[in-house]
């Protein structure tokens, strides 16, 4: 957005107040500071859309005149919603909106009516809702600016991964994902190959990136088509001379193969996310993920067999009409992957606005919500599951303090990781690398422990309820998990240790995160004053 409003000359300022760690009140004293005539919200969460709301309700409270627009997912599918009952907001930009967003700078920094804007809903100055037409998709993405990377600096301080994108859309069709109603249905749309290399190289050679994050949306579709354009983008990175790149990326079960990703370990991929949902076939149906869990396993086996380093998987096992035989089938799955932490035992579908099953579930009146936009909740079809959801969550409570701590080992790792892991170490930085990657392996020791205690009060839980699970015995397993939850706690404190010696080695300063109410929004700047760096 940025790069397009600068494009059209628009001196424009970003502000990612969640990457920088601002509460709502210091997210708008920035914005105030530079005194714009145009404040865009990107605001894609909705279970963080109370924070936006709260930043536009201040900044109208401090005088702000100008005008404020948002965009994102949940805004795309709620914005007759938000324009109802957010006055603060002026106009909504639905789906992609590189060109929308200059189109609509233009218009307001003019003064001129927004009748003819494509892509947005706005208020009008009677006060009535229009909902303009739709903005066509961009057909070709190469013809987009590069984004401009304000925030890289922090961003590789904090040894964090740069984003990158090979493509839009997606060509599945799952009833618990909002991709297709954002893209209208459209089909995916990917970039050439050149282009995708020439930006990393760019940010390779300007910023010493390594470590890149595709965040497509999908980077590997089954056609022949996609798997050419793998092969032709592994080359093409290699011939580069990008030859020590640190890569994530996600893909659909169904699109692994073992020659893909053969030659994407090559190149330097580290990390995946593999998106399973289910090891329950019905689930897996009523998600319509058109994959077996047979399919799933051997996705997972044959990353295994490449040696792909982290292979991270997403699992929503607790769905409306899921049933405890399907539990059951859920957690023999999960013990067939070998593959999984606390999340995935505990994870449950939850009911995002723009997709189908949770419009399925609005028409059945099985919602519940405190407010307009709030996600709600519903009730299992089968309330044996109703029971189960409800003691994990009270075993999640007491896994908290220990998943707080392996939040803040990743946090203080990673910045480890950025001085141990450089090329070109000298034999005292070597060995603190060994020392480093000993205490990793532990670590994800720990946290695979740490699914799996999970994962066996969660079993024994299904066990106690099928023979009648009473007061006594549901205390009983409170208790137990409890304590082991706190002994898991206690096990953090050696790895501690650890982390602390060899920040001393390397003359870290320890810095914990901090918990604040942090505002999740990146705000776009049309400034009257300097541009915010």
């Amino acid at each position: 957005m940025a790069a397009s409003l600068r494009e059209a000359q628009y001196e424009t300022g970003v502000l990612d107040a969640h990457l920088l760690m601002l509460t709502p009140e210091q997210t708008v004293q920035e914005i105030l500071d530079k005194r714009p005539w145009m404040v865009g919200i990107s605001a894609s969460a909705q279970d963080n859309i109370t924070a936006t709301f709260e930043v536009v309700g201040l900044l109208r409270k401090n005088g702000y005149m100008g005008h404020i627009t948002i965009g994102g997912h949940f805004p795309t599918y709620e914005h007759e919603k938000i324009l109802t009952h957010v006055p603060g907001i002026d106009s909504v930009v639905r789906g992609e909106g590189e060109i929308t967003v200059v189109e609509l700078a233009e218009y307001v920094k003019d003064g001129k009516p927004l009748d003819d804007v494509k892509g947005i809903t706005f208020r009008n100055r009677f006060g009535e809702i229009v909902v303009n037409p739709d903005r066509p998709l961009v057909e070709d993405l190469d013809t987009l600016p590069l984004p401009h990377r304000d925030t890289i600096g922090i961003l590789l301080e904090k040894n964090r991964r740069i984003s990158m994108l090979a493509s839009r859309g997606c060509y599945a069709r799952c009833s618990f994902c909002s991709i297709q109603t954002f893209f209208n249905w459209r089909p995916r749309r990917v970039r050439k190959v050149e282009h995708v290399v020439r930006e990393m190289l760019q940010l390779y050679k300007k910023y010493g990136v390594r470590k890149f994050k595709f965040v497509d949306d999908l980077f590997i579709d089954p056609s022949k088509k996609s798997r050419d354009w793998i092969l032709s983008f592994c080359e093409k990175i290699k011939k580069a001379g990008m030859n020590d790149l640190n890569l994530w990326l996600q893909v659909r079960a169904v699109c692994v193969r073992e020659d893909i990703f053969l030659a994407l370990k090559e190149i330097g991929l580290k990390k995946i996310f593999l998106g399973l949902e289910s090891g329950h076939a019905d689930s897996l149906k009523r998600y319509q993920k058109d994959i077996t869990p047979e399919q799933n396993v051997e996705a997972v086996r044959i990353l295994k067999k490449v040696g792909i380093p982290e292979i991270s998987i997403g699992m929503m096992p607790f769905e409306p009409e899921v049933s405890l035989e399907g539990m059951k089938e859920n957690i023999e799955f999960l013990k067939k992957l070998g593959t999984f932490d606390i999340r995935d035992v505990t994870g449950k579908f939850k009911p995002y606005s723009g997709t189908s099953l949770t419009e399925k579930l609005l028409a059945e009146g099985r919602i519940k919500r405190k407010n307009w936009y709030d996600l709600g909740d519903y009730d299992f079809t089968d309330p044996r599951v109703g029971q189960l959801y409800h003691m994990v969550m009270s075993y999640f409570g007491h896994a908290k303090p220990s998943l707080k701590h392996i939040y803040q080992m990743d946090y203080r790792m990673r910045k480890i990781e950025g001085r141990v892991m450089q090329p070109g170490l000298n034999s005292e930085e070597s060995e603190y690398k060994e020392s480093y990657l000993a205490l990793r392996r532990d670590i994800e020791r720990f946290i695979q422990d740490h699914g799996e205690m999970m994962l066996q009060l969660v079993e024994g839980t299904i066990e106690a309820i099928e023979s009648g699970m009473t007061p006594s015995m549901e205390q009983e397993w409170m208790r137990k998990s409890e304590k082991k939850f706190h002994q898991a706690e206690q096990l953090t404190i050696p790895l501690f240790e650890r982390i602390s010696v060899l920040e001393s080695q390397l003359g870290l300063v320890k810095k914990e995160p901090h918990s604040l109410h942090v505002a999740e929004v990146k705000v776009l700047l049309n400034q009257n004053s300097k541009s915010l760096e």
